[in-house]
């Protein structure tokens, strides 16, 4: 078969693929994938911030047993070490030193971004699924691993408990976020990719 007939038998795939969906449809599925994932990751963080985060019921009730909940896991894993820590709410005490873990300590919003970024991924649902339970309970867990070492760097480093309270933790959870994406996308094999994002 010469090349122009090979030419000519992938146009006419292509125009067979693209013909599949009319209107809305096709006008989505003609841009790139990189776009599509853009806007639907964007798309994602919106109605969370928009419709979640920012809800007083959310703040209240999630956000705040999130924090109670990391406070008291924390708190069981120094206690493995002899620490004695207790909890009162959200809040991570012994004699010498109290944390309080607050909204962005949480890390609800990191975790926000890989659930976004799972879902605008084309994959399919399988793997979304699995993606997100593993995904979240290692960002959980390296979120109270973040709480405990903030708890002893304040009793053993207490002039650098800020800075890796509002700097570096920060950074470095959200780096985390991202790797934990990029490697769940790393343990798709190209066959078990989905054809289309949702």
């Amino acid at each position: 078969m010469s090349n122009k007939e090979n030419l000519s038998n992938n146009q006419g795939g292509a125009a067979s693929i693209g013909s599949e969906y009319t209107g809305i449809k096709k006008l989505w599925y003609d841009r790139s994938p990189v776009l599509r994932f853009i806007l639907l990751f964007i798309l994602f963080m919106a109605i969370f911030y928009l419709l979640l985060w920012s809800q007083d019921f959310f703040q209240e009730v999630v956000v705040a047993s999130v924090a109670k909940f990391d406070a008291k896991l924390a708190s069981l894993g120094l206690n493995i070490f002899g620490y004695g820590t207790t909890t009162e709410g959200s809040q991570l005490t012994s004699p010498q030193m109290t944390v309080n873990v607050k909204t962005g300590c949480d890390g609800i919003e990191a975790m926000a971004m890989f659930v976004s970024g799972v879902l605008a991924y084309t994959a399919s649902w399988g793997h979304k699924i699995r993606g997100l339970i593993y995904g979240l309970a290692f960002l959980f867990g390296v979120n109270i691993l973040r709480v405990m070492h903030l708890w002893l760097t304040g009793i053993y480093m207490p002039q650098y408990f800020e800075f890796f309270h509002q700097n570096l933790w920060q950074i470095i959870f959200i780096l985390v976020a991202i790797l934990t994406w990029a490697f769940w996308i790393s343990r798709i094999r190209p066959s078990q990719k989905a054809k289309v994002s949702i």
